[in-house]
């Protein structure tokens, strides 16, 4: 019900898997989606605000783990997947779109600036340099 008034909506897309992920976050105002490490990782790269969506059958509940970091921070919401999760999407996107959310997603973005976790797309290099110096 709730992909169906999104699908609709002039101002969202719903998309299926995309290997051009990078561009679609990058280009989103904000982004509804699970929450693995390598989701989150681009999210974090493109410091964009987020409902997220943790899926509830992972491994020792590590997606809600993942998403509470970004939440705790104020760069996401999470809803839980469960029988509510329609209503509690439209809930979301309803308050994330009314005259006062350009200032609320500002200031989830904004909010990434607080992370405290090493920048995705740099980690990698720095861990290969400490490993050389061993």
């Amino acid at each position: 019900k709730i992909l169906k008034q999104m699908h609709t909506a002039p101002t969202v897309a719903v998309l299926a898997y995309s290997h051009e992920i990078y561009a679609l976050i990058k280009a989103a105002d904000l982004v509804i989606c699970r929450s693995g490490a390598s989701t989150l990782a681009e999210l974090i790269y493109c410091q964009k605000p987020a409902i997220l969506v943790p899926f509830p059958h992972a491994a020792a509940n590590h997606q809600y783990y993942n998403a509470k970091i970004l939440e705790q921070a104020g760069c996401a919401v999470i809803v839980p997947d469960n029988d509510s999760l329609s209503a509690a999407l439209h809930l979301e996107l309803s308050r994330l779109n009314n005259d006062k959310a350009q200032n609320v997603l500002t200031q989830m973005h904004l909010a990434y600036e607080k992370l405290t976790i090493p920048n995705p797309m740099s980690a990698a290099k720095n861990i290969t340099q400490l490993l050389r110096k061993l």
